[in-house]
């Protein structure tokens, strides 16, 4: 989960990045911090706490136990690989996280 001190968190990031840099070699919190201009502190939180929140928040069964197969697999460095899967289906360079991030900042943002 990616805490910004005095903010709600907003967003969980949990997917393969297809760029060259991989988020789990820089640091998801230096990438996210880099794009949103502040500090961003990474705390690993156990599975068990972080599904229990979801729930609480009302995300459906069946959609939580899908998420908690995701982020297993997502510890285990399942997902940190790196493609051209989407240059080779689409002719175009996937965007980064940094870039992304800055794209769309008011969605990282409490406000």
């Amino acid at each position: 989960m990616l805490i910004a001190k005095g903010h709600k968190v907003r967003a969980l990031v949990r997917h393969e990045d297809e760029r060259a840099q991989s988020l789990r070699a820089l640091g998801a919190d230096v990438v996210l911090g880099e794009a949103l201009g502040r500090t961003i502190h990474y705390r690993d939180v156990p599975l068990s706490d972080w599904s229990e929140r979801l729930s609480q928040a009302g995300v459906p069964a069946h959609l939580l136990s899908h998420l908690k197969v995701m982020a297993k697999l997502r510890g285990q460095g399942r997902y940190d690989r790196m493609t051209d899967d989407l240059f080779k289906l689409t002719g175009e360079k996937p965007t980064s996280m940094r870039d992304f991030v800055k794209l769309h900042a008011s969605a990282f943002t409490a406000g």
